[in-house]
């Protein structure tokens, strides 16, 4: 296996928890206060290996709005803006 092969432990934190486990999408880290805020860093600017490694508390805040509503697997997001779960 070559180094390029191998995935920094963010990146790997980032698909695997983030997106797999818990399904969550990418938030852009300029409107959060950056990479360092979110394990779900995206947009212009994100690069691996400035996001943490475990969920941030940003994260768990995040997950526990969500996860509190009725909202079910495939929601939209005019589902989320109607529950005020993003903004409009």
């Amino acid at each position: 296996m070559l180094k390029e092969d191998i995935q920094p432990g963010d990146a790997y934190v980032h698909d695997v928890i983030g997106h797999g486990i818990m399904g969550m999408c990418h938030i852009d880290q300029g409107l959060v206060g950056g990479n360092e805020m979110t394990l779900r860093a995206g947009g212009p600017g994100a690069f691996t290996g400035f996001i943490p490694d475990q969920l941030s508390p940003l994260d768990v805040q995040a997950a526990q709005a969500v996860y509190g509503t009725d909202l079910q697997p495939g929601a939209t997001r005019a589902d989320f803006v109607s529950r005020g779960l993003v903004r409009p």
